[in-house]
């Protein structure tokens, strides 16, 4: 197995979203091409989710645990691509839904 996803998570909400240059940001995006423990990974997602950061969660390929992805995603922001290659549209997707918010 890859990298655990709640330490990815757990890292990017202690570290990145508590500095003085990202402090006031409200969007992170996970990107994953596979799975991870559910209950740590869903525990770190709602400890950011009840800070007041939108999470989006994009994953890639087969064998992607779907139903954990969308439970950590804020609601509607968990998106499913075959390839890498989507990942551009994708991310269009969610700017364009940051600037109608």
């Amino acid at each position: 197995m890859g990298l655990d996803i709640a330490d990815a998570i757990k890292i990017s909400h202690n570290n990145l979203f508590n500095t003085r240059y990202i402090r006031n940001s409200s969007l992170a995006i996970l990107v994953t091409d596979g799975g991870s423990s559910e209950a740590p990974a869903l525990s770190e997602s709602y400890k950011m989710k009840n800070s007041g950061i939108r999470l989006a969660t994009i994953g890639v390929g087969n064998g992607v645990n779907e139903s954990l992805l969308s439970g950590m995603a804020s609601s509607g922001d968990y998106y499913k691509i075959d390839s890498i290659d989507k990942l551009a549209d994708i991310f269009k997707t969610i700017i364009s839904s940051i600037q109608k918010a």
